[in-house]
């Protein structure tokens, strides 16, 4: 997750892939491990999380998404 958002977040051309990889680790569930294990992965996906959405918001300062979204849209 560490390499995901600190190399693959920035660069527009591996984005898409790193957040489809980081949605699929999301998602994944902690079944059959033992309570504390289970704690202590939701507790590391979590901070992940936390990263990624730091990364996120430096990447977008002082753009509007939406903006760049509806114009992305356009010139398809």
């Amino acid at each position: 997750m560490d390499t995901l958002i600190e190399n693959f977040i920035v660069p527009i051309v591996s984005r898409n892939e790193a957040i489809k990889c980081i949605t699929e680790i999301a998602a994944l569930t902690f079944d059959g491990m033992s309570a504390n294990d289970a704690r202590i992965c939701k507790l590391k996906l979590c901070g992940f999380y936390c990263c990624f959405v730091r990364k996120i918001n430096e990447l977008t300062k002082g753009r509007s998404l939406l903006d760049e979204y509806q114009n992305a849209k356009q010139s398809r």
